[in-house]
């Protein structure tokens, strides 16, 4: 902090402590109104990176992505590295949300060669669990779960047992998808009760979600309806609506397979609403493909078709070449930083 008062310092960092204490209770308005207040007195990369991260909380990416963006030119004259590392992060999370692969992949690359050359562990870490995320999503397993293991074995010796968690869950999401269904769940249950000890809501919620998704894997609809319920809640009561959006899906495949075909299409057609207000073309496109298919399932073949056709198309703007398919909502790389 150069070139300013002791009193509009003070006011800065008062106002920094109090929207960290905000945003580690959940309370993102709140600690967005303290960043603010803190930016009005001073202007560092700590400030904009912690305003970054609570509008990525708030799913407005693109005030999120203008903060990260701050706070790596401020950077740049003010040696705050680590700062500047985890904006990196930060943009890669927002082209990850927007199904833009390889520009996630780059950011995170870039943010891994700084972390690594002023040895800072957490930022080496962060870096190769979301590079394997991405690699996870893209096909390239083997490659994910080194990426994944070296992570957490990082975040571990470090002591960050939330980001070894988060990172668990992505690997146990990979476990799942290959069909071993019981390390999957095994390690999910050993995530849920340290996210619950930190009072890490929004990743308790992603934890639920993904139990009730192997419970749905398992043929046992009713045991991952119980889950996803209580996932879905937690994430309204955060306004996490890319969350909300997740379950509503998820759920609406839960419902199918207990034979309830009608409120699976009610449930996807809330979920489709919020994919589009927040921009997840992925998302979206999986979305219209399950509700395509529940109608086929219904015999309205016309419907069906415009569906599926408008997916096919959603899937192309993004180059995706992957087939539609009924399955549960896809992985998002979430707040991995």
């Amino acid at each position: 902090i150069i070139q300013v008062s002791e009193i509009e310092k003070k006011a800065a960092l008062e106002n920094y402590l109090k929207g960290e204490t905000a945003y580690n209770n959940n309370l993102i308005n709140e600690s967005i109104i303290h960043f603010k207040k803190a930016l009005d007195n001073v202007k560092v990369p700590a400030f904009y990176l912690a305003l970054g991260n609570s509008y990525y909380l708030t799913n407005e990416y693109d005030l999120a992505l203008d903060n990260y963006q701050r706070c790596i030119e401020l950077s740049e004259t003010n040696s705050d590295k680590k700062s500047r590392i985890d904006a990196l992060g930060g943009i890669g999370n927002i082209y990850g949300i927007k199904s833009s692969y390889e520009t996630a992949l780059d950011y995170y690359k870039q943010a891994l060669k700084l972390a690594q050359e002023i040895g800072f562990d957490s930022g080496i870490a962060n870096a190769l669990g979301s590079i394997g995320n991405i690699y996870s999503i893209n096909g390239e397993i083997d490659d994910a779960v080194s990426h994944l293991l070296r992570a957490i074995e990082i975040h571990k010796k470090i002591g960050n047992v939330r980001m070894a968690a988060i990172f668990t869950r992505v690997l146990a999401s990979i476990y799942l998808n290959q069909g071993d269904i019981a390390k999957s769940l095994e390690m999910n249950k050993t995530s849920l009760p340290i996210f619950r000890e930190i009072k890490d809501r929004y990743s308790e919620a992603n934890c639920l979600a993904d139990i009730g998704l192997v419970y749905l894997a398992n043929n046992e609809p009713g045991k991952a309806i119980e889950w996803l319920e209580r996932a879905l809640k937690i994430h309204q009561e955060l306004s996490d609506k890319k969350g909300e959006a997740n379950q509503l899906s998820n759920l609406a495949m839960a419902y199918r397979k207990k034979g309830k075909g009608g409120g699976a299409i009610k449930l996807l057609k809330q979920s489709l609403q919020i994919q589009k207000e927040i921009g997840y073309k992925l998302g979206e496109a999986g979305v219209l493909g399950n509700i395509g298919i529940l109608y086929m399932d219904k015999g309205d073949h016309k419907n069906a078709f415009k569906y599926l056709e408008e997916a096919l198309k959603t899937q192309e703007s993004i180059g995706d070449k992957s087939c539609v398919s009924l399955q549960e909502s896809p992985r998002l790389p979430g707040t991995l930083y």
